[in-house]
């Protein structure tokens, strides 16, 4: 039986967009999230991904971690099974796509919240700095939820979309005295 792929990742400080800290936080926008309320000290902290099977082929700029992937940094847990990394020729993250069934991402945000998103794709483009989750998404913030086929964010314009024709978006608000009523 062979040991799943393990990778140890430092944090850029140069590079400060990581998809723990801005994908589904920032995915909550409209009013529901404050893009910039992820767990700020998170972003230092060095990530590990543990996976059944990993590939590196330099020539594409790809790194693809398969048969079951576990992300940990900081709050920020991954669960999906795959992770495919398209890096520059740089080295800095340029996209990642995660799939699974679901992707299952947790974090804990600045404010102490807790926030999940399943998704059966989550895709982060760092060049167009925009986020698309598709496949029965379902975004928890709090006491917040957006739920539906897709979601499109995009990070410069704080724009989110979810217009599909495959089915309805659901959101729920909750307002600040009801956070602890159904």
């Amino acid at each position: 039986m062979s040991r799943p792929a393990l990778t140890r990742l430092k944090a850029s400080r140069g590079h400060a967009r990581r998809p723990g800290v801005w994908i589904l936080c920032a995915a909550l926008g409209a009013g529901l999230a404050d893009p910039l309320a992820a767990k700020t000290a998170d972003r230092d902290q060095p990530a590990e991904i543990e996976a059944g099977h990993f590939l590196d082929d330099p020539q594409s700029g790809t790194r693809v971690f398969s048969n079951g992937v576990t992300m940990q940094q900081g709050t920020l847990n991954v669960e999906a099974q795959t992770a495919t990394v398209y890096v520059t020729d740089g080295g800095n993250l340029a996209r990642i796509v995660l799939e699974g069934a679901p992707v299952v991402w947790r974090e804990e945000l600045d404010s102490g919240e807790k926030l999940t998103a399943r998704a059966g794709l989550i895709d982060y483009d760092f060049d167009a700095d925009k986020v698309l989750l598709e496949e029965d998404v379902v975004i928890d913030r709090g006491p917040h939820r957006i739920s539906g086929p897709s979601v499109r964010y995009d990070l410069k314009t704080s724009k989110l979309d979810s217009a599909t024709d495959q089915g309805r978006i659901k959101v729920r608000i909750t307002p600040q005295g009801d956070a602890g009523n159904p």
